[in-house]
């Protein structure tokens, strides 16, 4: 719901802070200074993503806190960042991104490589620059 924001003033996408009951925005709640604690891994003032048994983590920290680490069903190393696999168990991101199953040859360079995008005939493109800007079918020479 768009509004004025009760503390900046700009009509903006707002919602009601739950401690003030006012409407604020996005920018104003980030601003908070309420929400800035001293991270217990980093020892940095930074916004709090999460508490751990009521310690403050920030959201790098909390990222690779260890109970956040999956073991990775592929290369076998504990990592943050896990997506589940078809056999429901985690992979991390690394993995993922180099899973071959996901390859497609590109329309544009002919290599295997994972889709990045599709031209108007919904081609297969990569992420080399000039495959990601090609926007139609190559035309003949």
């Amino acid at each position: 719901m768009k509004l004025n924001c009760d503390q900046c003033g700009y009509f903006r996408e707002i919602h009601q802070n739950k401690k003030t009951k006012k409407f604020i925005c996005r920018q104003c709640n980030h601003n908070d200074p309420t929400k800035y604690k001293i991270c217990t891994a980093c020892k940095k003032l930074k916004p709090v993503e999460a508490y751990f048994g009521k310690k403050p983590f920030c959201r790098k920290c909390w990222r690779n806190h260890p109970c956040k680490l999956k073991k990775c069903c592929r290369c076998k190393k504990k990592k943050p960042g896990h997506v589940v696999s078809q056999t429901n168990q985690p992979v991390c991101q690394n993995c993922n991104s180099q899973d071959v199953s996901k390859h497609r040859r590109c329309f544009c360079c002919g290599r295997m490589a994972k889709v990045y995008t599709r031209d108007i005939n919904y081609n297969p493109l990569c992420r080399r620059k000039k495959c990601r800007e090609k926007t139609s079918s190559p035309e003949a020479s």
